[in-house]
């Protein structure tokens, strides 16, 4: 295929994506007009519902709409691929519409905490469920989606819930609509779970990760049809390479992978280092303050973390080099290295070709390290780096005040530090947060016993009080401040 005929493709397929979302939030706007209408009492109604069974009455007859625009929305899809990529695209079988029941089974997870989790949406709809009804699975699945109830909840917030729960359940009929043409299709299309709008949480970014990977329920582990409370993620079928406005699988995958990397355990750990690494783009990011509590007191790395931080045989989404490229870089480093690398980043001594290739392979192999906790390193630094010309002068620095270091930070687990070179210098603590890009160098260094941290270069630091070492020396302590910042 040509490249103008997939860029014409691409766009007739965004145009299409975007039609469908709109579709979709139309009709969500309008049944919940329609349930605001019935509640209100200026309005005359031959028959007084309550707002549940309002909302009830609403969602009955908007599932049919919702399936509409799906199947109107995948018709599409086909049609451009067929006539744009020149697939041979066999006739689709008749899908039966989603019956609404069964998306409140979805919603409502069936009976899966009660005392029979075995029973399936088939016994409840003919009265073969011990007693339970479908106006118990709404029940259910309304608990499920509106938030719990606190002291002074109102009867206007209650609706307002209620009209979250509308979003919710259009949605999830959109998306079992998609789901059941994609299975029956027989020209097998793979597809992808793409979430809404500027943010979404980590667990549907790790799945959103995969790109257009998936054939069916089996093949991804069964998390992929898992949709928390207001999840806003579509489920879109591909029928080859294709580039959606506003989501960069492979950029999603790259962070999903250095979150793993680092977490101790399975998927759910790394969720939880996901949310960590990246606050600003995930809904339910956690954003690491920098320890304000902290005084000056060392904080240890952990063991495992340690493990991580020096393992170099690594291989990250776009990587340039090579493990050996890197650890050679790192050794070189560590062998009075520093001093040239350095010399050049600060501009006091000549740069080259060969030099300039191993600061790009010592930032990809500090890139492929991310640490999970919290802990402290100690430096040894020239005064100059406080704007100070000698020890008294950082008498004067003041809290929150900032400084920015050009080259790599060699760091050590020691107390003190480790001796550099002769200069005036003083003792430095640095506290490094969740997130950061740093290598343990213990494993490969030419100097054992060092314990060296490398850190990132061009990075700021922030000044936080002044103490002493347990020898009685000043101590600087100083806070790494994350990038965004």
């Amino acid at each position: 295929m040509q490249h103008g005929q997939k860029h014409n493709r691409d766009k007739l397929l965004d145009k299409a994506y975007q039609q469908y979302l709109d579709s979709l939030d139309n009709l969500i706007d309008t049944a919940i007009d329609e349930f605001n209408e019935l509640i209100d009492p200026r309005f005359d109604h031959q028959i007084q519902m309550s707002p549940e069974d309002a909302m009830i009455s609403v969602l009955k007859e908007k599932a049919a709409w919702a399936d509409y625009i799906a199947n109107t929305y995948y018709n599409t899809m086909r049609q451009i691929w067929a006539e744009e990529s020149d697939l041979d695209m066999p006739d689709m079988p008749e899908i039966p519409t989603v019956d609404y029941r069964r998306t409140v089974w979805k919603i409502a997870h069936g009976l899966n905490d009660t005392d029979y989790p075995g029973i399936k949406f088939t016994d409840v709809i003919n009265d073969k469920a011990h007693g339970y009804t479908m106006a118990d699975i709404w029940q259910r699945a309304i608990n499920k989606t509106l938030p719990k109830t606190k002291p002074g909840y109102t009867q206007a917030q209650h609706n307002e819930d209620l009209e979250s729960f509308i979003h919710e359940f259009l949605e999830q009929q959109a998306r079992l609509s998609m789901r059941n043409r994609i299975e029956a299709d027989p020209s097998k299309p793979r597809w992808a779970r793409i979430p809404r709008g500027m943010k979404t949480c980590a667990f549907c970014y790790m799945l959103a990760s995969r790109g257009f990977v998936y054939h069916d329920e089996e093949k991804a582990g069964g998390r992929m049809h898992d949709y928390h409370p207001h999840c806003d993620c579509q489920v879109i079928p591909s029928w080859g390479e294709q580039t959606i406005r506003g989501y960069d699988p492979e950029k999603m995958r790259e962070n999903w992978d250095r979150a793993y990397s680092v977490a101790p355990g399975g998927y759910k750990q790394a969720l939880a280092v996901l949310r960590r690494l990246y606050p600003d783009i995930l809904k339910d990011g956690v954003r690491n303050s920098t320890m304000p509590q902290w005084e000056g007191q060392r904080v240890a790395p952990r063991k495992t973390d340690l493990a991580r931080l020096s393992n170099f045989n690594l291989h990250m989404s776009g990587d340039k080099f090579t493990a050996q490229e890197k650890i050679r870089a790192l050794v070189k480093w560590t062998d009075k290295g520093s001093s040239w690398i350095n010399g050049a980043l600060f501009g006091e001594k000549p740069s080259n070709e060969g030099i300039e290739k191993i600061i790009s392979q010592i930032d990809e192999a500090l890139a492929d390290h991310t640490t999970s906790k919290a802990f402290t390193v100690d430096r040894l630094m020239d005064v100059r780096t406080f704007g100070a010309s000698n020890i008294a002068e950082l008498f004067h620095l003041t809290p929150g005040q900032t400084f920015t270091h050009a080259g790599f930070m060699a760091t050590s687990l020691n107390s003190g530090g480790v001796e550099a070179t002769p200069s005036q210098r003083v003792a430095t603590r640095i506290l490094v947060s969740p997130g950061e890009h740093a290598a343990f160098l213990e494993n490969i260094t030419r100097y054992p016993g060092e314990k060296e941290i490398l850190l990132e270069r061009g990075r700021t630091l922030k000044f936080v009080n002044l103490g002493k070492l347990p020898n009685g020396e000043l101590l600087i302590n100083l806070a790494l401040v994350p990038r965004e910042e």
